[in-house]
């Protein structure tokens, strides 16, 4: 039988796993990007005419990163929830991040991110079609 001491051991352990893979996802992302990046490079050298389908890419894997982050965020949720359960009431780290905050959130700074970028591969994608037709 599991202890409560257990479950709120059990429930750490999966909390940080939880946030490993948050960071592994932003790493994955800029990663991406990058090589995007590059890849825009060799593709305009070549052939300039193909080059709005690579922000169209980076659109789509962004909202990939952040349907990805999303899910980690509802587990990681899910941990902090299970963690103030098993909390003495007021007390614990969980509680403490499960309270209100007026501060702007990792996740809603990573979520702002995402879709400024994506606004702005939107943006290339469209000034280099209009390109194309010049």
């Amino acid at each position: 039988m599991l202890t409560p001491q257990d479950r709120y051991t059990e429930v750490g352990a999966n909390f940080r796993y939880y946030l490993t893979w948050r960071e592994k996802l932003f790493a994955g992302f800029l990663v991406v990007n990058g090589a995007l990046a590059l890849g825009f490079t060799w593709v305009n050298d070549r052939y300039p005419n193909l080059t709005f389908l690579l922000p169209v890419g980076g659109m789509l894997l962004s909202i990939l990163f952040l349907s990805l982050d999303s899910r980690n965020r509802e587990l990681f949720d899910a941990c902090v929830a299970a963690g103030v359960e098993l909390e003495q009431p007021g007390t614990g780290v969980y509680t403490k991040l499960n309270a209100k905050s007026h501060a702007i959130t990792h996740s809603k700074t990573f979520d702002l991110a995402i879709w400024v970028w994506t606004f702005i591969l939107g943006a290339a994608t469209v000034l280099l079609f209009v390109r194309i037709w010049d």
